[in-house]
């Protein structure tokens, strides 16, 4: 196998030696036959038969060309009012000089004078007040699958893991096709479902006007959108593409994805279905938008803590390049539906359904206080099937604005644990919920300046876990006087109540102020049944949380400044356990927000945003019962919590000098006040329901830079990120911290149209320190990854490589993964073959701090396999 890769790695650096020698640039100089110098000529380049590139000659008759070209035939033509057309063929090869010199004499005609030449190029970007128009056609190659990536390219574009798409620091809030609604989803969905092909332009307005398109009559803020305009010639009527795959990792594997279209004048229609055992879908479960939960609440909120990054999609891939599975079997199959009832109203249909195999191996280190404290390994399979469904209906008028829906979510989930240290243990977790969601919201415009909003939002969700372990830990028994299985089943009914109703006065001078009322209840009924009496409600309580709120919000916009100032005072009935039963405390409460955002350009940028607000109560924090989550981790409720702040401060700067030079930086503050303590005991990780604090820092810097002469564009990256907690021993509040610091460096060269070369060197280093331990501890790890990307046969034929090394500073061992990827494609039809992860490299070392236990993993990830698929489009 190393012989064959060494083999491989000298043909591929002999195809790059062969390009780099072959390369030239073309220039000239052009005269008259009496040898005067002729200016302002208009020079064109053509490979094979094809435009390249166009110039004129300067005040000297001297001329050049921008790019530099590989052996082969070209045509260049020169052509000025009162001369000849001159036209030439060019030979380069191998042994050409670094730079062709032509010597072109034009020749006058014989009064046949030709007409004034008027050349025209297409703007790849055209800016208007609040819009920017992007021709996708110009930088759409042959192998872009999907619209997202071709706009991934483009610059100010950013495409974020949960698929949400930033252009020019904006986050879009709505993508239409050719003006309209298709689907509710969320952006990535179009994005990634739409084939570049079937493109002519995107269109971002950054100030939306249409009523219809907007979320709010009544709101003055900017509403930003991007409308993908289809080519001209496209069937609406019914497109798309359909694949099939089959591969082989320990055993043969099938699968295929159908992703299909129909735009109508009376009925949108998105239907997408697809199954793949090899790591990643398209379109995934997280990037699903505005069903179920997620339409209650903002949908891009800021983090609070580090534990709230870690649940974010992306995170394991981003800081240690890898998703920790061995095995992920994953089936999607979704419907988007409008149905356009009249020119004002539109009924909205949408599911989502998922199904997911995942399966894990690790070796596990904990150590408290430096000491090791367990060592283990872990063999665990993780099964999930969940729905989304949403019906949603939309009337807009000049006056008036209703938007209605009802959501259903629902889950079956099964996680399987077999964990091996100096003794067996098994647990099985079965998990379902089954949640509807309500919500309406209604607004009247009275007239110009006035109007007033209703709005009504109701939960009610339903989760039941069923919990079963058998361990032969001697400690165990000792610790729960148990001598069996131990088992517990947990109920869950919670309840939300919002409703709100406000007024919206208009004025130039004063702004856009809203001054109403806001009413929440929320309702928890819980009951534990275990064979353990700790881990038992005894009977089935209830308990409950209700906020009343005054609210005022006034956003002002001056030109190139926009600013949003909300505020509330808010009553909170919550309740406290004392006397063996539950009594309810009433305290106020003040919560603001301010959001400042100047626009220096449509391509520069700042915003700053400050909020202290409350978060809802955690009642499924203060029930009855103890919860056992793993073979060694429990979970301690609370009954006496108070409600809490988050308070959140970040400032975002992004900007695009010229064509050349993007840059994005950004710094994010966050203090919650609910964490919970976790310590060490008996063997356990105890983890008690507590508000301690907790603040998380971040900075992170994008600087992206394009070279006039040089195909290269560089790419830096440097991050940070910092986590401070508190945690309680002995009665003695202790403090944490854990900095995780990172540097990558993207350099993409294209050394021509056929070949380029990509390189991306990244260091990251983690430091965790504790009050109670004297020094600190380190990982530190350097990665390494560079790709080659060959075209041939007129660009139809791809072949990829790439190549990643990690390397353990401080650990021993390394990872090495390499792989590639063949890719023929023409109009309709791509064929493909992927060979992955051919070493075989299963191995990946990740470190993480939480509290005051350190927990080092020896992670097994994603192993060797082949896969080979085709792929056709419809219309």
């Amino acid at each position: 196998m190393k012989r064959s890769f060494i083999i491989f790695i000298n043909f591929l650096f002999l195809i790059l030696f062969q390009n780099i020698n072959s390369q030239v640039t073309i220039e000239g100089k052009i005269k008259n036959i009496d040898n005067n110098i002729v200016d302002g000529v208009y020079v064109i380049l053509f490979e094979n038969n094809n435009y390249s590139e166009h110039c004129f000659s300067d005040i000297l008759g001297n001329f050049k060309f921008k790019k530099v070209y590989t052996a082969g035939i070209y045509k260049i033509e020169a052509t000025h009012l009162g001369f000849k057309k001159y036209s030439q063929l060019i030979y380069v090869t191998n042994d050409s000089p670094k730079t062709i010199n032509l010597k072109i004499d034009l020749e006058e005609s014989d009064g046949n004078f030709l007409k004034e030449i008027e050349i025209s190029a297409k703007k790849p970007i055209i800016v208007k007040k609040d819009t920017i128009i992007y021709d996708i056609e110009h930088y759409t190659k042959t192998h872009d699958e999907s619209l997202e990536n071709v706009l991934a390219k483009i610059e100010g574009y950013k495409i974020k893991p949960d698929g949400s798409i930033e252009v020019n620091g904006k986050t879009i809030q709505k993508v239409l096709v050719d003006g309209k609604e298709v689907s509710d989803f969320g952006a990535g969905v179009i994005t990634k479902s739409l084939s570049p092909d079937k493109v002519k332009s995107v269109e971002v307005r950054f100030d939306e006007k249409n009523k219809k398109i907007k979320e709010s009559l009544l709101s003055d803020e900017k509403f930003v959108v991007l409308d993908i305009k289809l080519k001209e010639g496209v069937k609406k009527s019914f497109f798309g593409k359909q694949q099939l795959t089959s591969g082989y990792q320990s055993n043969f594997k099938f699968g295929g994805l159908s992703n299909l279209f129909s735009l109508n004048e009376k009925f949108n229609l998105q239907v997408f279905a697809e199954n793949n055992n090899f790591g990643r879908n398209t379109i995934q479960l997280s990037q699903i938008k505005n069903i179920g939960a997620e339409s209650m609440s903002k949908i891009f909120s800021l983090p609070i803590d580090i534990d709230d990054i870690k649940q974010r999609n992306g995170f394991n891939e981003e800081v240690y390049g890898f998703d920790n599975f061995v095995q992920n079997d994953n089936a999607i199959i979704g419907v988007s539906s409008n149905f356009v009832l009249s020119k004002k109203t539109d009924l909205y249909f949408g599911s989502f359904n998922n199904y997911q195999f995942i399966k894990n191996f690790s070796t596990n280190q904990l150590f408290f206080e430096n000491f090791l404290v367990n060592d283990f390994y872990s063999n665990s399979f993780f099964r999930d099937f969940n729905s989304k469904n949403k019906l949603q209906l939309k009337h807009t008028s000049n006056k008036f604005k209703i938007t209605s829906d009802v959501n259903y979510s629902f889950q079956d989930a099964i996680n399987n644990n077999l964990i091996l240290n100096q003794f067996i243990n098994r647990h099985n977790k079965f998990s379902k919920y089954s949640n509807w969601y309500a919500n309406n919201f209604i607004e009247y415009e009275i007239n110009s300046k006035f109007g007033i909003t209703s709005s009504f939002t109701y939960k009610n969700e339903r989760k039941t876990y069923d919990f079963n372990f058998l361990t032969n830990n001697t400690l165990f028994n000792d610790v729960f006087t148990l001598n069996e299985n131990f088992t517990q089943f947990d109920t869950n009914r919670e309840e939300q109540l919002s409703k709100s109703i406000f007024m919206t006065y208009k004025s130039g001078v004063l702004g856009v102020n809203s001054l109403g009322f806001k009413y929440t209840k929320n309702q928890l009924e819980n009951n534990k049944i275990a064979n353990v009496d700790d881990f038992s409600t005894i009977q089935p309580f209830s308990t409950s949380a209700t906020q009343k709120s005054i609210f005022h919000k006034l956003h002002h916009g001056f030109d190139k400044i926009s600013f949003t100032y909300d505020h509330e005072l808010t009553h909170f009935e919550f309740p406290t356990f004392n006397n063996n039963k539950f009594d309810n405390i009433n305290n106020i409460y003040y919560q603001f927000g301010v959001n400042l955002n100047y626009e220096f350009s449509l391509k520069s940028n700042l915003t700053a945003l400050y909020s202290s607000k409350l978060d809802y109560f955690p009642l499924n924090k203060a029930t009855i019962g103890n919860t056992l989550i793993d073979f060694q981790t429990i979970f301690i409720p609370n009954q006496n919590l108070e409600p809490f702040y988050n308070r959140t401060f970040s400032l975002v700067f992004n900007k695009i000098f010229s064509n050349r030079t993007e840059i994005d930086i950004a710094y994010l503050q966050g203090e919650s006040n609910n964490l919970n303590n976790q310590f060490f005991d008996n063997g356990f990780v105890n983890i008690q329901a507590n508000q301690l604090q907790s603040n998380f820092y971040a900075f992170s810097t994008t600087i992206k830079q394009r070279f006039k002469n040089l195909p290269l564009t560089l790419v830096y990256e440097p991050e940070f990120l910092s986590n401070h907690s508190e945690f309680f021993i002995n009665d003695n509040i202790e403090k944490t911290e854990s900095n995780r610091y990172f540097l990558g460096i993207k350099a993409n060269y294209k050394i021509s149209d056929n070949f380029s070369i990509f390189y991306f060197p990244k260091y990251s280093h983690f430091i965790f320190t504790n009050s109670l331990i004297d020094g600190q501890r380190d990982f530190n790890f350097l990665s390494n990854n560079l790709s080659l990307t060959v075209y041939f046969l007129d660009q139809k034929l791809m072949f990829m490589s790439s190549f990643r090394q990690v390397n353990f500073i401080k650990n021993e061992g390394n990872f090495n993964n390499f792989d590639f990827q063949l890719v023929y494609k023409t109009h309709k039809w791509r064929y493909f073959l992927n060979l992955n992860n051919i070493f075989n490299s299963k191995n990946f070392i990740t470190q993480d701090f939480n509290q005051n236990i350190l927990n080092v993993n020896n992670n097994n990830v994603f192993g060797r396999f082949i896969n080979i698929g085709i792929e056709f489009k419809i219309n």
